[in-house]
């Protein structure tokens, strides 16, 4: 997976931008449930960089990582419906199940 680190902020943002948009052509905008297993790479790159938007303070890029992971059904049991912990970052959070 890349990190921000290594192709820079812009680029990382533009591979947000389409990694959330592929998972909402394939959930229908919302309307479908997907399995992880059905788009691997792009869950893994927001499962790894679910953090970065918060840690950004960008709320409408958050609130897309928020809602494409939604639709794998994995929010609201991991961060209790976008509380975090007070003092953790989301990263620190229980890991996602494994596949």
């Amino acid at each position: 997976v890349l990190t921000r680190a290594e192709i820079g902020d812009e680029a990382f943002y533009d591979l947000v931008y389409i990694v959330t948009h592929v998972v909402y052509t394939h959930n229908d905008y919302g309307v479908r449930k997907l399995n992880p297993l059905d788009l691997p790479e792009e869950f893994e790159f927001l499962r790894r960089t679910f953090h970065v938007p918060y840690e950004d303070n960008d709320c409408e890029t958050y609130a897309e990582y928020v809602d494409t992971m939604k639709s794998f059904g994995l929010v609201s049991r991991i961060c209790g419906w976008w509380e975090a912990p007070a003092g953790r970052p989301w990263r620190d959070i229980a890991p996602f199940p494994s596949l």
